[in-house]
């Protein structure tokens, strides 16, 4: 976790790292990014990331605000 405007502006958390999530049962594993805002650019709690199978091949895309709304595509 991170604190932003701590010298100046409004003060905000943000997370930031990875999450590896694996299924015992279906061996399908989430890799999710949780995205920092840039110091320019960017936005607070995005993330992004992919599910695969087991043999390694991207099933879904994730994508989205952590705190809003999260896309999960398709692309089999």
């Amino acid at each position: 976790m991170y604190a932003r405007g701590i010298l100046f502006g409004k003060m905000k958390y943000e997370l930031g790292d990875h999450a590896f999530i694996r299924c015992p049962e279906t061996g399908l594993e989430a890799d999710i990014e949780f995205k920092t805002k840039g110091y320019f650019s960017g936005t607070y709690n995005a993330i992004g990331g992919s599910i695969k199978d087991k043999s390694g091949k991207n099933l879904f895309e994730l994508s989205g605000l952590w705190s809003r709304e999260m896309f999960i595509k398709n692309l089999t």
